[in-house]
């Protein structure tokens, strides 16, 4: 989604003000979300021009509803969001391993 440059620098705002919020580094960020620290960077400085998968992982790791968007403002959805992320190898082969974990923990609370 193409953004114009208002809608980027409120963005990037809100994105440094979310980062500084939660004391974390662009470094810290990257390492988490598996990228880049200059692409962190980019991101909460406003150097992008659409709404690309990195700008949206980060989006969703700090908790900011980019424009057209709507997330909940769950910090615990948040942290679990990222720490999917962060053990995910981005194939679908481990996409189907993590869902099967997630469904067997569904199974075994749904038994206590």
């Amino acid at each position: 989604m193409k953004l114009n440059l208002n809608q980027v620098k409120n963005l990037a705002q809100q994105l440094e003000a979310r980062r500084h919020e939660e004391g974390l580094t662009h470094d810290q960020i990257a390492r988490i979300l598996d990228l880049n620290q200059s692409q962190v960077s980019r991101a909460c400085s406003g150097d992008f021009a659409s709404l690309n998968e990195t700008v949206m992982r980060i989006c969703i790791f700090l908790g900011v509803s980019p424009p057209g968007w709507q997330f909940p403002v769950d910090s615990d959805q948040y942290k679990l969001t990222a720490g999917i992320l962060r053990i995910w190898k981005r194939t679908p082969e481990d996409t189907a391993r993590l869902l099967r974990l997630l469904r067997s923990i569904a199974d075994i609370r749904g038994r206590v």
